[in-house]
């Protein structure tokens, strides 16, 4: 209850109940969205969050890596780590991850890579040169969409296959 709370999900009468109990507490607009995410709350305020700020594809990418249980970076042996650390290093100059440290960063920018590759044969190269597993990035592929999915049932996101149309110069101000 008290990450909700923390969150902006949940409101309660008595902030000093932190162990709920159904009266007095009530989802937030914001929560009644969270609840309707196929996620984490804190990962779904987040894609909430990206979608008003603009970054929706990085954070559906960031969403899916931590929702799994496991990072798709494969642990390479002893003798390979080196190598591994190099081809991390390459993938974070590179795209949005250019100059910057974080994992997260890394992440985005080796799903971005991966997605870009026309072929299956393309994607386990890539997979296999920079030591990810190519299950995993499947499954972060499968999970992007189904959590897009759920923004576009939501309103949040509009369908990639509909077309968008322009602001009229009323509704713009201009």
């Amino acid at each position: 209850v008290q990450g909700l709370v923390e969150i902006g999900a949940l409101e309660v009468d008595d902030p000093s109940d932190t162990h709920g109990g159904g009266e007095g507490e009530r989802l937030t607009p914001l929560g009644q969205h969270l609840a309707q995410l196929p996620l984490d709350a804190r990962m779904g305020k987040m894609l909430v969050y990206a979608c008003v700020l603009g970054c929706t594809s990085d954070a559906l990418t960031l969403a899916a890596c931590l929702s799994r249980s496991r990072s798709p970076f494969l642990n390479p042996p002893q003798d390979r780590r080196t190598e591994a650390d190099k081809a991390k290093r390459a993938l974070l100059a590179s795209g949005v991850a250019a100059g910057g440290q974080s994992d997260h960063l890394v992440l985005v920018a080796a799903f971005d890579a991966w997605a870009a590759l026309g072929s299956e044969r393309e994607r386990r190269a890539f997979c296999e040169a920079n030591f990810l597993s190519h299950e995993g990035m499947r499954e972060v592929s499968e999970l992007r969409r189904e959590y897009a999915g759920a923004l576009e049932k939501l309103g949040f996101v509009v369908a990639r296959s509909a077309p968008v149309p322009p602001l009229s110069s009323a509704a713009t101000g201009a």
